[in-house]
């Protein structure tokens, strides 16, 4: 099985108003997000002999990132912070769960599985705090 990771980095500020805690405040991260896609054979056509896929194929989920959580305030549905952002026209996302490095991996997940043979997604929150989204392994 071959195995390929492209790395993105984003600045994203959120909040978890679901915990008890220093993470209940407006913080922000310089998130980096890992992407790792799986195949058993690799390319044969001119062009990408040899690669199990070309990372500028990764395009989309860079654009996807770029325009949906680089320097934005990522919050869930019932977080006021992100209702009041909305109101005063901040840049801003809506999840449907609490921001974390968990959900996020997951979302991600879901948002491009269809589109890329992704095997696991690695949410870095400081460079020593990271979710792993593994969904071999369910």
């Amino acid at each position: 099985m071959w195995t390929i990771t492209k790395e993105f980095k984003r600045d994203m500020a959120h909040r978890l108003p679901n915990y008890q805690g220093k993470c209940y405040n407006v913080h922000w991260h310089t998130y980096r997000c890992l992407i790792t896609l799986e195949g058993k054979d690799l390319q044969k056509e001119w062009g990408q002999r040899g690669m199990l896929r070309d990372f500028s194929l990764l395009k989309p989920i860079k654009e996807w990132l770029d325009e949906n959580w680089d320097h934005a305030y990522v919050g869930c549905i019932e977080d006021e912070v992100l209702q009041y952002l909305e109101e005063k026209g901040y840049k801003t996302y809506q999840m449907d769960e609490d921001p974390t490095a968990e959900n996020m991996a997951k979302f991600i997940y879901d948002k491009f599985r269809k589109e890329f043979p992704i095997k696991e997604i690695t949410i870095y929150e400081t460079p020593t705090s990271f979710s792993t989204y593994d969904w071999t392994n369910e």
